[in-house]
């Protein structure tokens, strides 16, 4: 039986799409908010049946892990029970369809005596260009940031992006940080500070709850991105 060349080109399309489906990843960096009572150390990484591990940290995100375009892993602790080894989860984690690079901010909740639950927070990174800054809102108020002639308002669990690209020259500005309580009118001063506003440099501010006293406070995450 002999194929037209337009089905031939209709089947060779065919099986391109579905090795590229096949072979579609996601990128994803992750770190923790705040620092729980039990080490990060014994948490690992589940991407299907495999175990990965990972050096969990507050401020560096290193480099990214590669997960399948599905977008599920999760967070797991290994225990050893009579000598055997098993795998309990901490937290599921599912990246959004459309979404092919995302921080993955881990934020520890309040739960029993010595067990350990996070409420993970996705970040989208597309469009995360060089000289943007991202401010991360995941703390229990209404934040505002003041990036000199800039105004960003950041409801709970937020965020907000600043591009670049308005930069232009490197140039010190005026920063600050405000807090609004979710029943409150007024903005109160978190810190005020000049800043060095520079045009090829991505930056990202995560604002959170403290689970251990309930305070709210702010940190740097680097991320090892490519152009």
């Amino acid at each position: 039986m002999k194929l037209s060349l337009t089905t031939l080109i209709t089947v060779a399309c065919a099986i391109c799409f579905l090795q590229s489906q096949a072979e579609a990843k996601k990128e994803i960096w992750i770190t923790v908010s705040n620092t729980p009572t039990v080490t990060m150390r014994q948490l690992q990484i589940k991407i299907a049946d495999k175990i990965v591990e990972h050096r969990f940290s507050k401020r560096n995100a290193g480099r990214p892990l590669v997960i399948p375009d599905h977008g599920l892993f999760q967070i797991v602790r290994e225990n050893t029970v009579d000598g055997k080894k098993s795998h309990e989860v901490i937290a599921n984690i599912e990246v959004g369809e459309n979404v092919s690079k995302a921080l993955v901010i881990l934020a520890p909740i309040k739960a029993e005596p010595n067990k350990l639950q996070f409420k993970p927070h996705i970040e989208n990174l597309k469009d995360f260009d060089q000289g943007d800054k991202m401010f991360i809102n995941l703390s229990e108020n209404a934040m505002q940031i003041h990036l000199g002639e800039n105004i960003l308002d950041i409801d709970i669990c937020k965020s907000a992006k600043y591009k670049g690209k308005n930069i232009g020259q490197s140039r010190v500005v005026k920063l600050a940080y405000k807090y609004r309580k979710p029943d409150g009118k007024v903005w109160n001063d978190i810190s005020m500070s000049n800043y060095l506003l520079q045009p090829n440099t991505r930056e990202i501010i995560v604002f959170y709850t403290d689970t251990k006293n309930g305070r709210y406070d702010y940190y740097g995450v680097s991320i090892n991105m490519q152009q």
